[in-house]
């Protein structure tokens, strides 16, 4: 190939790839009007990665696999839909911040479409579920049949486990002090995970069962860009 060619094919490329028309996944921090918006091709993620996981919990293949999971997706499929990750709330421990569970009731009540994203305190385990409808913190379950739960483990966005809800009936449970999806099967109580049983949906995400405490929480909600 012709090395002016060659040249010319290289910036085009670079010029798109800077380019925020062109993206799939955007994920917001902060609120107005301290709002910094990061876009990531599909093609770059594993570039942008890195950086971006200093500052939250979860990466933009994190957020890819997630966009798949909620268009009911299989992972080599090509995703055709474009989602924003508005982060709502977030809680690091290791800045001492006291996690005030009135906060994250203020903030998620009647939100809809919101992930929840735990990283477990000692390990680099992370748990999540995802609610497409409202959370009412009124003691009541909430129907839906597109819910559900995952994690994954040591860190790796290869080692997950993907759980649909098979009771539609409890997938979701409002509880005023607790985040719960299913009967107990993913269970946020104050600064702990108080429970990841097997009920409500397909499998259950965790081996232990035994609650562990809190190192970083973010709930994010989720809209088609």
């Amino acid at each position: 190939m012709d090395d002016k060619l060659l040249s010319k094919l290289s910036q085009n490329l670079l010029e798109i790839l800077d380019d925020d028309e062109y993206y799939d996944i955007t994920i917001e921090v902060g609120n107005d009007p301290y709002v910094k918006v990061f876009r990531a091709h599909m093609v770059i993620l594993n570039y942008r990665s890195p950086y971006l996981r200093r500052i939250l919990i979860i990466t933009f293949q994190h957020a890819e696999l997630i966009s798949k999971w909620i268009d009911k997706l299989e992972i080599k499929d090509k995703l055709t839909t474009s989602y924003e990750f508005k982060l709502l709330y977030r809680y690091d421990s290791q800045y001492n911040l006291e996690f005030k569970f009135d906060k994250i009731r203020e903030i998620c009540k009647n939100q809809s479409h919101t992930v929840v994203i735990i990283k477990v305190q000692g390990n680099n385990e992370i748990l999540g579920g995802y609610n497409p409808i409202k959370w009412k913190f009124d003691g009541y379950y909430g129907i839906t049949k597109d819910s559900f739960i995952f994690s994954f483990s040591h860190d790796s966005i290869e080692n997950y486990i993907l759980s649909r809800v098979k009771d539609k009936n409890r997938a979701i449970y409002s509880d005023i002090y607790q985040l719960r999806f299913g009967a107990s099967d993913l269970t946020l109580t104050i600064d702990s995970i108080s429970s990841c049983d097997k009920y409500a949906y397909e499998k259950q995400i965790r081996k232990s069962n035994y609650g562990s405490s809190v190192k970083e929480l973010e709930v994010f909600q989720i809209v088609q860009g």
